[in-house]
Parts: C-alpha cells; sequence; structure tokens
C-alpha cells in the first residue's frame, strides 16, 4: 500500500518564541517582525496518510494538528487569529509517481495564526500543547470551538465584533450548564472553572480597576421584568474593603453584568444603554471577558 508523505508550511503571525519549538511533527521557528510590526513565527509539519487526499481533506487533516497548539496559544497569548498554510506539498510525489502511483491532485492550502502577546515561553506553549491533546472527545469540542471564537475575535477590528466573539466563545464553554436559564449558567460554569478564590484573585489583579466600576455603575439589570439590579450588585461588592470582598463573587457579577451588556446590544431587551456609556462599556466587556477566558484556558491546560 502506497503511504503519501505531506509536508505543509505555515506562518504565525504575532507568536513571539525565543528560540525554535519542536512539538511532536511541528516544527517552529522565530522569524523577523511582519510589515505591520507584529511579531510572528514560521514553521512546518508533516504527516502520512494511505490514500490521497483532495484539498478539502487535507486542510481538516493540517488543522487538526494545529489545533492543540493553537488552543495552547489561545490561552498564553490570548490573541489568536484565525488559521490559514503558506503551502501544502506532497512529499514524495516523485517516489510514488516512479512507482506507478497515480496522483489525480496536488492540493495548495493556506492558513495563518494570529497570535499577539508577550514573549510566549517555548516550555509553557509546550505544555499546554500536550494538555490540549489529551483533551476527551466530549470537551475538546467545546474547547476548539471557543479557541476559533477566540480568533475570530482577535481578527476583527469593530469593537462590537470582537465582544460578541468573545461571548460566544465564553457562551461555548458554559453552554452545557445551561438548565435553569443564561445567568445560572454562567453561575454554575464559573464555580467549576474558577473553584478558589486565589485563582480570581489572578484575575482581577490583571484587569482595570476602571472597567469594573463602569460595570458596576451601568445600572443594568436582568430578568424579564428587569428587577434583577446586577450592576448596582457588582457595585455595591466592590465598594466593600477587599478583606471582606469575595473575588469569585466579583468576577461572577462582572460576567452577568457583562451578559446583561451582551443582551443589550443583540436584543436591546427594553433596557437601552446610555449612549454616552455604551461604546466605553462594550471595550470594557470585551477587556475582561478576555481575560476571564484565558484564565479558564490556562487552568484547564494546567498553564
Amino acid at each position: 500500500m502506497a503511504t503519501f508523505r505531506w509536508h505543509v508550511e505555515f506562518l504565525l503571525p504575532g507568536l513571539p518564541l525565543a528560540q525554535p519549538l519542536t512539538l511532536d511533527t511541528i516544527h517552529v521557528v522565530p522569524s523577523p517582525r511582519g510589515e505591520n510590526g507584529r511579531s510572528q513565527s514560521i514553521g512546518h509539519l508533516t504527516f502520512e496518510t494511505e490514500h490521497y487526499l483532495f484539498d478539502s481533506a487535507a486542510r481538516a487533516k493540517a488543522v487538526s494538528q494545529l489545533e492543540p497548539v493553537a488552543v495552547a496559544a489561545a490561552a498564553l497569548g490570548g490573541s489568536v487569529g484565525e488559521p490559514v498554510v503558506t503551502s501544502v506539498s506532497l512529499e514524495n510525489r516523485d517516489t510514488l509517481e516512479a512507482s506507478g502511483v497515480p496522483i489525480p491532485f496536488e492540493g495548495h492550502l493556506t492558513f495563518q495564526f494570529d497570535v499577539l502577546a508577550a514573549d510566549i515561553d517555548g516550555t509553557a506553549l509546550t505544555k499546554g500543547y500536550r494538555a490540549a491533546l489529551t483533551l476527551g472527545p466530549q470537551e475538546a469540542p467545546l474547547w476548539h470551538r471557543a479557541a476559533r471564537w477566540l480568533w475570530k475575535a482577535n481578527s476583527e477590528a469593530n469593537p462590537y465584533d470582537q465582544f460578541l466573539a468573545l461571548w460566544i466563545a465564553f457562551n461555548a464553554l458554559y453552554g452545557p450548564k445551561k438548565t435553569d436559564g443564561e445567568p445560572s449558567a454562567i453561575r454554575d460554569y464559573l464555580a467549576d472553572a474558577i473553584p478558589k478564590e486565589s485563582d480570581a484573585q489572578k484575575l482581577l489583579t490583571g484587569l482595570l480597576v476602571e472597567d469594573l466600576q463602569l460595570l458596576g455603575a451601568s445600572g443594568l439589570r436582568l430578568r424579564r421584568d428587569r428587577s434583577w439590579q446586577v450592576a448596582d450588585e457588582l457595585q455595591a461588592v466592590l465598594g466593600l474593603p477587599e478583606t471582606k470582598r469575595s473575588p469569585r463573587q466579583v468576577v461572577t457579577l462582572a460576567c452577568l453584568v457583562i451578559y446583561a451588556v451582551r443582551c443589550a446590544i443583540v436584543h436591546e431587551g427594553g433596557f437601552e444603554l446610555p449612549r454616552d456609556k455604551e461604546m466605553h462599556l462594550v471595550w470594557a466587556s470585551g477587556r475582561v471577558l478576555k481575560a476571564a477566558l484565558m484564565l479558564v484556558f490556562k487552568s484547564r491546560l494546567g498553564l
């Protein structure tokens, strides 16, 4: 039986590795910054198949091998763009043709990672990659879907599109908890994903206090009758001395206010965001949500 050996070359814009890194058959090498000033790395991977692959099948195979790298990079860098390969070639084409194996078509693929972050440690990326490979069959699709929407968010220039893509990434993770409405699912998910006060404090330490204060002062409410003054609850908790407030409660209430922002944007549900605050709330919500996503990614990957 013939063996088809594929060679895939790729570019990883925004991935600031300090030195070459090998992850199984994936080889990544640092590269000079691109024209837009973003750091980048280039690399290649190889894989073998027993049958010739047409474009869509070759694409799926290559992306499936790179996806764990993207999941790990999302945890460490937080700004992963949608994958697109600079070239795919059949490495042993001459040998196969010489032995009489028909080659019906040689596909050409392009993909790219957009990973914008401070320097990413190769050891941490390797650890995250290994952990991503061990995600179970029920869990892996959720994290991969969340990572894809994170890529989408980081490829958007419009702040509303960025925020909504980040929310969909978050929704992909808390969705399985939904049995009694969105707020309950969010609370239940965060209780599992951020089980320790110290974990929540790590998140809060990296956030802008002004973003949390803006969410708390937004006046947003939840429930159909708008009886749940969730923003006021957040504002009240933020007003407590640090020794008397729960970091986990702050994170949960902030995410619930962000859910209210999302509802106001998507549905306007009888409650319109104050026009002078709307854009600032969208930016603040996006920053807090991205930080929360990075935390749960890191936690699940053991980083």
